[in-house]
């Protein structure tokens, strides 16, 4: 267990090398969780069916699944009633077939291995195909395009490992940077999914930003950078990736500007 002195507290994080039983699983669901509330996961989410979830004996019909659904419930019988779904057969499914939701037409799909007999005016599956290319995760990073949510838990995972860094610390600071965006620009000309500016990315030769894995390398040395230059205090350290180990130094490691107040608060709220 590697351990980062705080000023108010003591952040005990566990690195990639050298995990406990469960902490990888652990990590995996905090990475999920992370991808699921970033404005770039919600995005790509958005043009992605839903999956509901699965007709049980305990959930025989599709408004008893849509109540029960933590992002949907509370609109429940407005979805089930709006015109393109109040003419569909939603009792007497099969056990076992899958029912999606379209987030942008809130219209209702399924599929299953028995609904041929159903028509309506969904075909069956019509969501089930596009839900399961992105996995089966529901409503998680692995709705993000293709393989990109891999790749990022792969290039997390490496540099991790090479750096010897928590995997959680990097997730956080990847989260509050970019929002998981490996296209993010930002108005001072941060880039990629760690927001390397140009002569920080010079620095640390990296020859393109938006890639991914070189981004996530790079970020990961200069954030252990700023963790050795700072004692190991991850407040410090967190402050000097955002606003600079000068503006740290200068401040006797109290930086007072909001912004980075705010974005250390948000880093530390993301790996507690």
């Amino acid at each position: 267990m590697q351990v980062y002195r705080a000023d108010k507290s003591n952040a005990e994080i566990h690195p990639g090398p050298g995990e406990k039983k469960g902490q990888a699983s652990l990590f995996a669901r905090q990475f999920d969780r992370m991808l699921e509330k970033s404005a770039y996961g919600q995005s790509a989410k958005a043009r992605q069916p839903v999956h509901l979830g699965t007709i049980t004996r305990d959930h025989p019909t599709v408004s008893h699944l849509l109540a029960d659904h933590h992002s949907y419930g509370s609109e429940c019988w407005e979805i089930i009633h709006s015109g393109q779904n109040h003419n569909k057969p939603y009792t007497r499914i099969p056990e076992g077939t899958e029912i999606f939701l379209d987030p942008q037409t809130r219209e209702i799909t399924w599929h299953g291995d028995h609904v041929a007999g159903y028509d309506g005016r969904t075909r069956p599956g019509a969501g089930a195909a596009a839900y399961q290319a992105y996995g089966s995760g529901g409503a998680s990073g692995s709705n993000l395009p293709g393989d990109q949510r891999r790749v990022i838990e792969d290039a997390i995972d490496l540099a991790a490992q090479r750096h010897n860094m928590p995997r959680d610390l990097i997730a956080g600071v990847i989260r509050a940077e970019s929002d998981f965006n490996p296209d993010a620009v930002s108005a001072a000309g941060a880039r990629g999914l760690m927001q390397l500016m140009p002569e920080t990315a010079r620095e640390l030769g990296v020859e393109n930003s938006f890639d991914i894995r070189e981004n996530i390398d790079a970020g990961t040395r200069y954030l252990k950078k700023m963790l050795q230059l700072f004692g190991d205090n991850l407040e410090k350290a967190l402050s000097a990736y955002n606003a600079g180990p000068g503006a740290v130094q200068r401040f006797n490691g109290r930086v007072p500007y909001d912004e980075t107040r705010q974005y250390v608060a948000r880093v530390m709220s993301f790996i507690r």
